[in-house]
């Protein structure tokens, strides 16, 4: 539950949504249990953060003999609509291959899902950090 919490709090303190995105939610029943504590802005952002993530993994073709392990961090930036407009790396796992998957993965998913909170939208999601890690199922 804290991570949600720490999660939840990120977003109110207009910090990157990097933090959040690492975030582990547990199952699908303790997320919703957990959401209903929070404001509607927390679930918003919550909300939208996994949305994001299964979007961009639904998008995402792994690259052939791409070693375990790799992580990247992509920097975002989107339209209101959650058209992607810049994705760029800010650090990079070592591949290029594996590093130009995942820009390759957050175009293709364009347009993103985001809140329909113009605030939160403007304070969170119109550019942010994405960490880019596949073996820990959180992308």
């Amino acid at each position: 539950m804290s991570a949600i919490f720490n999660a939840a709090r990120t977003v109110l303190c207009g910090a990157s949504v990097l933090a959040i995105i690492g975030c582990t939610f547990g199952t699908p029943k303790q997320n919703n249990d957990h959401i209903r504590f929070l404001s509607n802005e927390q679930a918003d952002a919550i909300k939208a953060i996994k949305a994001i993530r299964t979007k961009v993994n639904k998008s995402w073709t792994q690259p052939l003999n791409a070693p375990s392990g790799l992580t990247c961090k992509v920097h975002v930036k989107l339209l209101a609509s959650g058209e992607v407009v810049e994705a760029y790396m800010m650090a990079s796992s070592g591949d290029s291959v594996f590093d130009h998957s995942a820009i390759d993965a957050i175009r293709t998913a364009s347009p993103l899902p985001v809140p329909d909170n113009e605030e939160l939208f403007a304070k969170s999601f119109r550019s942010f950090t994405f960490t880019f890690d596949p073996d820990r199922g959180s992308y």
